[in-house]
């Protein structure tokens, strides 16, 4: 978490898989977190229930 702490800013951007391009079919959203710079910083996955 120190990451965020000295960022000014972040981008989050959904990040695709060609399965789900292809298909259609819904799958768990995954999402790069970089900052302002472009550097990443975390990668972030949607839970399954």
């Amino acid at each position: 978490m120190e990451k965020l702490s000295t960022a000014t800013g972040l981008i989050i951007r959904q990040q695709k898989e060609w399965g789900e391009i292809l298909t259609g079919f819904e799958t768990r959203n995954k999402y790069i977190v970089s900052d302002v710079s472009g550097t990443r910083l975390y990668l972030a996955a949607e839970e399954g229930g």
